[in-house]
């Protein structure tokens, strides 16, 4: 079920990088489901499986965002995702991390 799901995902997440990067909190909320409810620890699983999948497409990067803002703030590598990459834009400072499709 878990690869069912992250495949879904994944899926969902490719769809939107054709318009514009996509924050890894997104993944989080396309998982936060009240019909089919998951743990926070099983929805990280997961979207990070998701992720995983994705990053092996040609041209897909991570970078650090603020929110509002399209400036690429900083590569992020992803061995080196830090615990917070999945939360929401940070109130303090509007950093998220997103993931980018950029062409060769």
């Amino acid at each position: 079920m878990t690869s069912d799901r992250s495949d879904w995902l994944a899926q969902e997440i490719s769809d939107l990088l054709d318009v514009s990067a996509v924050g890894l909190y997104e993944f989080m909320e396309f998982l936060n489901d009240p019909d089919q409810p998951l743990a926070m620890s099983q929805r990280r699983a997961i979207a990070l499986q998701a992720l995983e999948r994705l990053m092996q497409e040609p041209g897909m990067q991570l970078h650090w965002r603020r929110w509002s803002q399209f400036d690429d703030l900083g590569h992020v590598a992803l061995g080196d995702l830090p615990e917070a990459a999945w939360d929401p834009p940070r109130e303090t400072d509007g950093l998220y991390v997103a993931i980018e499709r950029r062409a060769g």
